[in-house]
């Protein structure tokens, strides 16, 4: 029996990409139902993460789930400030530190000017994790600084300017 007549008779072969597809939509299909349309509890039921379940249902269309959520971000009360009270024995790697973790603040020589030039130097970091972090790392080089939150519209810390 060739091919042609093999089709004619029994249709095509069945496929083990098509069965399995087809099985991994049944398994969803069915996770999703008991799960009464939610993801993550559908991600659950089958030891999957939410990503991986999410990543993998996308793939099949028509499978029903309940709409996605706008997840709402709260905006920082505070402002946190780094303040560097003394530099320590090496400026050169706390020009580094600032400059990798605090926006703004890129220019090595320029940080190093200020560095030189001021007492106390404060900067404002992104978040209060970045600012710990920046102290931590500060703190390995051996200079001293501290976090100063400030809650919003009251700030009464004057930037460091560059000498002209």
């Amino acid at each position: 029996m060739n091919d042609k007549e093999f089709k004619n008779r029994l249709g095509n072969p069945p496929s083990l990409t098509n069965a399995k597809k087809k099985f991994e939509r049944d398994l969803f299909e069915t996770a999703l139902r008991r799960a009464h349309k939610s993801p993550s509890k559908a991600a659950r039921l089958l030891g999957l993460s939410y990503q991986t379940f999410i990543r993998r249902v996308a793939k099949h269309e028509g499978l029903e789930r309940t709409p996605i959520k706008k997840r709402f971000h709260s905006f920082p009360t505070e402002d946190y400030y780094v303040i560097i009270k003394s530099v320590g024995p090496a400026p050169l790697n706390v020009a580094k530190v600032i400059s990798e973790y605090i926006p703004n603040e890129t220019n090595q020589e320029s940080l190093l000017r200020k560095l030189a030039s001021h007492d106390q130097i404060t900067f404002k970091a992104p978040s209060k994790g970045r600012a710990h972090h920046v102290i931590k790392l500060l703190k390995k080089h051996k200079a001293t600084a501290v976090l100063e939150i400030i809650p919003k519209g009251k700030h009464k810390i004057k930037k460091a300017s560059s000498p002209r």
